[in-house]
Parts: structure tokens; sequence; C-alpha cells
């Protein structure tokens, strides 16, 4: 999970197939299993809490979410492993996701990954049986490869803000080897 701004309290999530809900103590999430088929969506609904028990009464405060369509993770190309970077719609919350609705925001949730300013997850996505030739090498080269682009993307992004002026620098509050980096909007104000 990466988040570009200040946000106050922990980050928690439930993870959900439909029927299976897995709420999210710790990051990363590792060894969830969900059963799922061609008609299954995928919803990761994240939230803020100050602590783990607000969140588990019910108290945390909903961040944003994704959707990732079983397909998708099942047609994943040389291997078993669907591993890709979402950008969040932070305040936007749908409570029924079917299928088409779901490939629509995995879409637009990768195209978001790519924007400076959007938080993001990473999700992965592995298949409970390995087929016989596939390659889980090749799919982690391939997010890593994703990664590069929304790094350089990122970049290059940052580069066009600093050239507009748009981003000012000052030593952090801390002192020291810290610095503080603030968009600065057209009107000048910080």
């Amino acid at each position: 999970l990466v988040v570009v701004d200040v946000v106050e309290g922990h980050w928690y999530a439930i993870v959900s197939n439909g029927q299976q809900h897995v709420e999210v103590l710790e990051w990363p999430l590792q060894d969830c299993r969900l059963d799922a088929d061609a008609s299954t969506v995928i919803s990761i609904r994240l939230f803020l809490a100050e602590d783990e028990l607000q969140f588990l009464r019910g108290r945390g405060r909903r961040f944003g979410e994704v959707h990732v369509p079983a397909t998708r993770a099942m047609e994943a190309k040389h291997g078993s492993l669907f591993h890709i970077w979402f950008g969040l719609q932070r305040g936007r919350h749908h409570e029924e996701v079917n299928v088409d609705l779901a490939v629509q925001l995995c879409d637009i949730g990768t195209l978001l990954a790519q924007n400076l300013l959007t938080p993001k997850l990473c999700c992965s996505v592995v298949s409970g049986v390995l087929g016989e030739g596939r390659s889980e090498d090749f799919a982690l080269k391939e997010s890593l490869a994703q990664q590069s682009g929304i790094i350089i993307d990122m970049h290059r992004q940052l580069r066009t803000l600093w050239s507009q002026r748009m981003l000012v620098w000052s030593e952090g509050s801390k002192g020291g080897d810290e610095l503080a980096v603030q968009l600065v909007d057209p009107d000048g104000d910080q």
C-alpha cells in the first residue's frame, strides 16, 4: 500500500469473494485463500482506524476499494500469478459489483496507478493449482516492468511539476537529512 499524503490512523481492509470475508489486520496480507470461479469478484475495501479494536467494531473510516474480476487472475498469461498495482479512487464506494463493473473498475484502477498523487495498492493473486509449464518468474518480471513504468511515470510527473514551479521543498521539521516537498496550487498557495 503506497499513499502520498499523510493520513490519520492505521490501515485495515476486508477482502471478500462475495461469500467469504477476511479482515486484514497486518500488511502484507499473505495466504488468504478464497474460492473463485469465472463469476467471482474479489473485493478489497480499505479502512483507516485508530487501532485494531476500532476497526473490528466497525468504526473504521472507509478510504477506498479495489475490485478484481477473478477471470483476470485466471487468464494471467505465462503463469498462475496475477500481480498488478491499482490506483485508489478515494471516497468512491460500490456496494454491489458484478464482473462487468469489476472489469471497468480494474481498468480504471490500473490507469490511476500511474498518477503521482493517487494512493496505490499492489494486489497479487495466485491460482491454487499451478499449471504445467507455467512460469511464475515471467509473471514476476512482468510485474517488475509494470512497477518500473509506474516509477518512470511518477518521475516524469514530478519533473513536470518541478519545472512549472508547482513543487516547493524545505527542510523537514525534524531537521537532518529530511526534506519536505509540497504541491503548490496555481494561485501560489501551499
